[in-house]
């Protein structure tokens, strides 16, 4: 649970960093290599997670309401453009079941709202709120 504080915290705690992650959800590949790193170091953060709850579900260490809960948030956030475009740069560095899991995921038609829906404040729209 540390780490996912920490993952979803941290960007909060420095609201400067809001428009990047806005554009970041937008699109990964036309952030400058440093705004990359930042963006990166987030999603990475909570796909790790991901993957180890995965794992530990897989091996009946975690129950199936958690794994649910899991897989819902893995649906919404690889919907987002620039979770897709970071993934599809990303994958490698996860575990081959991992990265076929999220293909499952991808291919499924599962209708779970993308993050930038359910988070009104991830969205570019949000940003004319202010």
């Amino acid at each position: 649970m540390e780490e996912i504080n920490r993952a979803f915290l941290t960007p909060m705690q420095d609201p400067a960093k809001a428009p990047l992650f806005r554009k970041g959800a937008a699109s990964f590949r036309t952030l400058t290599g440093d705004e990359q790193m930042v963006i990166a170091s987030f999603w990475q953060s909570l796909f790790l997670i991901c993957q180890e709850s995965h794992i530990l579900h897989q091996n009946g260490s975690i129950d199936d309401d958690l794994a649910a809960t899991m897989e819902t948030f893995m649906v919404s956030a690889i919907q987002v453009p620039g979770v897709a475009e970071w993934w599809e740069e990303s994958a490698p560095g996860h575990s081959p079941s991992f990265q076929n899991y999220v293909a499952r995921l991808r291919a499924s038609n599962l209708e779970i709202a993308p993050l930038t829906q359910v988070w009104s404040w991830f969205s570019e729209a949000s940003r004319a709120r202010g």
